[in-house]
């Protein structure tokens, strides 16, 4: 059983597109990983642009999505988290509703390149297998269908309820993959001043979502409650964090399979 994770951070430093919180943010997340994955011997691999001998660029990026997912068999957890510049383009494959790609933004310190939803799909969704578990997390404009995945659990106004999307232009994937998206693809993902430094808006929200879970189950387990936390209720309070800063963005996850339930026991990876 391996336990592996890939981590994307870009600030598009020295760029007219520069960003300031997107590394910090990955450092952060490396953190915690390291932190609840230490006795996994958790294996990481990151790329971001505060030194030159780790640029995003995107022959980097495919190089860190074919480590990540090398060799996978049935019981491996994987993980992938990005930080930095979505967007879309034209759509020339004809798999999608709206016409556009949805796309990350690779940077090699002196040129800005896209890398399209089906590059994702390619490299990182086809070769997974079943039984290997793939979380991802893109704190990014335009996410809400980054990796192209067949089924989308949008919330509606009222906290707790979703609208289920099936999209049909990939095959369901063999794997458990799931996917927690920043916005929707038509919106984009904010990063705002947060405790005296800049962070992303949706990554901020996931972690406290956290430690109220973790804070909860707590609570129980010292009253000898058995208790498990739930996709839906990290879920339900990045939502309702996320409403709280006033942004208008919208997260959403999103499955590989129909086997995904909101209601099954969460796993961080």
């Amino acid at each position: 059983m391996v336990y592996r994770a890939l981590l994307i951070g870009i600030d598009y430093t020295g760029t007219l597109s520069a960003l300031s919180g997107c590394v910090s943010d990955m450092f952060y997340v490396k953190s915690r990983l390291n932190g609840f994955y230490s006795r996994k011997n958790i294996q990481i691999r990151e790329y971001h642009d505060r030194t030159t001998t780790s640029m995003p660029s995107r022959s980097n990026i495919i190089s860190g999505i074919e480590w990540l997912v090398s060799d996978c068999k049935a019981g491996d957890h994987l993980f992938i988290y990005y930080s930095g510049h979505g967007g879309n383009v034209f759509d020339i494959g004809g798999d999608e509703s709206d016409s556009r790609d949805e796309t990350i933004v690779a940077f090699d310190g002196n040129q800005l390149t896209h890398f399209t939803d089906d590059d994702l799909w390619h490299y990182l969704i086809q070769p997974l297998v079943k039984g290997v578990t793939l979380t991802a997390m893109f704190d990014t404009c335009s996410s809400g269908t980054i990796l192209d995945l067949s089924y989308s659990y949008r919330p509606k106004p009222q906290i707790g309820k979703y609208q289920t999307i099936h999209h049909t232009g990939r095959p369901p994937s063999p794997a458990r993959v799931i996917l927690i998206s920043g916005c929707l693809d038509s919106q984009s993902s904010y990063e705002m001043l947060i405790n005296g430094r800049y962070r992303g808006v949706m990554t901020t929200a996931y972690f406290i979502a956290l430690s109220l879970c973790y804070r909860w189950k707590r609570y129980h387990r010292q009253r000898g409650r058995h208790v498990n936390i739930r996709y839906d209720h990290m879920f339900n309070n990045i939502v309702k964090h996320i409403r709280k800063y006033g942004i208008p963005q919208t997260p959403q996850i999103s499955a590989g399979n129909s086997s995904f339930k909101l209601r099954r026991q969460f796993t961080v990876m």
